[in-house]
């Protein structure tokens, strides 16, 4: 590692002491070894082909893996030595992170994930953390062995680099090919169920089973005898193949409900209600897509119910839909007020507002997407009425940021075939709220 030599680095000195107690803390071994023995689960198809992936790639020009990634791509492998450089043009030689995502089919047995990295690494196996070396070290290895059930399972690596050399480096192989207390895959087949006998899905759940479908009117009863008919809650996963295309994933429940597609959440509406119904609209490749349903019931009517269909077949280069995040003030900054997917951006609120929770004049909004590109020069589209920035992989391609009447603005980009990154910050100053963006292919 290079000196530190900048007040910047002796600010993420304190942060990393400040964030790694206990083991992500000390001082690390050239190699170390961790064995999780976890709970038995169900049977699944071990005869689903393994369709054709990449890890997802998301790159961060800071160390925090905070905001929009500022590089998107498919990356074959996790085995990068970047020595003094980085990943990207668009990413600095010191201070960033990545995080890297995919769904790999694994037969049973026990598998040891090793990372190597300098500097802080971070392994999640369906959602299991196995490696938390999250601090400034040179390179170092870590082992974990894991004891899987065969089918596809969720993996997660987190990655920092301080300043100085940056290396990355996962690799996993089958260590023994049987194994007791196996983690299950997430399913292929039926929804993995499991029941809590408390509202607040603590401890390890008093029912697991396997459910066909998610839909259920208990009305005032309980969904197993082990269960209360009140003040419970449940968590479902499937590992869903869907074809490329718009979905719209629909919940109605009485009471609470959060619903992830691929870990971004898309619905949290975790709150006493009565029966409501709540739709997001989400574009996806073809292939199989993680999805976690968590419910709770307060008291009285309990319902639970998931939906998942088919809106529209892909569109070549089209905009898909949008990670909406609402704010109760003109600087889209801090915690949203409203957060919510949105199919599309075009709405005129007129002298109205996007929500009950915004009022309707003085607020702002902020859009984000990862969308695939054919390669070409593509012209970017924006109409508002106030005020408008977008952003392409980070940079910004148009900025109005002042108080305008609603005149169209464009700018042309010229992108590399793959995933881009698209952002679009808002905000309404008074009377009239509009905003609508698109873009077209021009060669």
């Amino acid at each position: 590692m290079k000196p530190r030599q900048s007040l910047c680095a002796l600010f993420v000195a304190a942060w990393l002491a400040a964030t790694c107690a206990g083991a992500a803390g000390a001082a690390p071994m050239s190699a170390s070894t961790l064995i999780y023995p976890l709970w038995n689960g169900t049977r699944v198809n071990d005869s689903i082909p393994t369709p054709p992936g990449t890890w997802f790639g998301q790159y961060y020009d800071n160390m925090f893996l905070q905001g929009q990634p500022d590089v998107a791509r498919e990356d074959a492998a996790i085995d990068f030595d970047w020595g003094d450089g980085s990943p990207d043009p668009r990413i600095s030689a010191d201070y960033f992170s990545v995080r890297w995502t995919r769904s790999l089919w694994l037969g049973t047995g026990t598998w040891r994930f090793t990372t190597t990295t300098d500097d802080g690494v971070r392994l999640w196996v369906d959602n299991i953390v196995v490696v938390n070396q999250w601090h400034d070290q040179p390179a170092a290895t870590y082992m974990a062995d894991v004891p899987l059930k065969a089918g596809y399972h969720s993996i997660i690596v987190e990655y920092f680099d301080l300043n100085g050399a940056a290396l990355a480096r996962l690799s996993y192989q089958l260590w023994r090919d049987s194994c007791e207390n196996c983690l299950p895959a997430i399913q292929a087949g039926p929804w993995l169920g499991q029941y809590y006998d408390n509202m607040l899905l603590e401890g390890d759940p008093s029912v697991t089973r396997d459910d066909a479908a998610i839909n259920f009117d208990w009305d005032q009863g309980a969904p197993d005898p082990r269960i209360s008919q009140d003040w419970f809650s449940a968590r479902w996963t499937r590992n869903l193949w869907l074809s490329t295309g718009t979905w719209r994933f629909t919940t109605t429940t009485d009471d609470g409900v959060r619903l992830w597609v691929d870990n971004t959440l898309l619905v949290d509406e975790w709150h006493e209600q009565p029966a409501m119904t709540y739709s997001a609209d989400v574009l996806l490749g073809a292939g199989y897509h993680a999805i976690r349903m968590e419910y709770f019931d307060s008291q009285g009517y309990a319902v639970a119910r998931l939906s998942v269909e088919l809106v529209n077949a892909p569109c070549t280069n089209c905009p898909g839909p949008w990670s909406g995040q609402y704010y109760d003030n003109m600087l889209p900054q801090g915690g949203p007020d409203v957060a919510r997917t949105d199919a599309a951006l075009d709405f005129d609120w007129d002298n109205g507002s996007p929500d009950p929770r915004i009022p309707k004049d003085f607020f702002s909004a902020r859009w984000t997407q990862t969308a695939h590109f054919d390669a070409g020069i593509y012209r970017f589209h924006a109409i508002a009425d106030d005020g408008v920035r977008l952003y392409v992989d980070g940079q910004v391609v148009i900025d109005e940021w002042g108080n305008n009447p609603g005149a169209e603005l464009t700018s042309d980009v010229k992108l590399r075939a793959g995933n881009h990154a698209v952002k679009v910050e808002y905000y309404e100053y008074a009377y009239d709220a509009r905003i609508k963006v698109w873009w077209e292919k021009l060669d």
